[in-house]
C-alpha cells in the first residue's frame, strides 16, 4: 500500500512542478493576471520541498519532526494569493468593498487562535483552512457566475 501512496505523491509533485513551469512561462510572456496563481504555486512548491526535507531528516522545526508550520503557512498564503487573484479579475465596485472587509475579518478570525497559543503552529489544525476555504469558494462562485 505504501508504494501506491508513493506513486500518488510522485504524480502530485510532477503535476505541481508542471503547473509551476507553465505559469512561470505565462508570467514571462507578460500575462500578469496569472501572477497571484504563480505565487500560490510557488508557495505550494516551497511547502512540498520543506515537507520532503523534514521527511528525509534534513532538519527539524523547533526540535520536532513536523511539517505543520509549513501547512499553516501554505493555508495562509493560499488564502492571500487566491483572494488577490479574485480581486484582480473581479472588477465590480460593490465586490471591492465587500472583498476588503471580508478578507480582513477572515484572516483575523483564522489566525487569532495561533496568536493566543503559538504552539498550535507546531500541530496540525484545520482551523485556518476551515475559516478561509468557504470565502474562497464564495469568491470563485461569484467569479464564475
Amino acid at each position: 500500500m505504501e508504494s501506491f501512496l508513493d506513486h500518488i505523491s510522485t504524480v502530485y509533485q510532477v503535476l505541481l512542478i508542471l503547473a509551476f513551469i507553465c505559469y512561470t512561462v505565462a508570467i514571462v510572456m507578460g500575462k500578469s493576471d496569472f501572477k497571484p496563481i504563480f505565487l500560490y504555486l510557488l508557495s505550494g512548491v516551497f511547502t512540498e520541498l520543506m515537507s520532503n526535507m523534514i521527511t528525509r531528516d534534513y532538519f527539524v522545526v523547533l526540535g520536532e519532526k513536523t511539517n505543520a508550520p509549513f501547512f499553516f503557512l501554505f493555508a495562509l498564503l493560499q488564502f492571500v494569493f487566491l483572494s488577490y487573484f479574485f480581486k484582480k479579475v473581479i472588477t465590480c465596485p460593490i465586490f471591492s468593498k465587500f472583498f476588503k472587509y471580508s478578507v480582513i475579518i477572515v484572516v483575523m478570525i483564522g489566525i487569532t487562535p495561533y496568536i493566543f497559543n503559538p504552539s498550535w503552529v507546531l500541530e496540525f489544525s484545520v482551523w485556518l483552512p476551515l475559516m478561509t476555504i468557504p470565502l474562497l469558494l464564495f469568491f470563485s462562485t461569484y467569479y464564475f457566475i
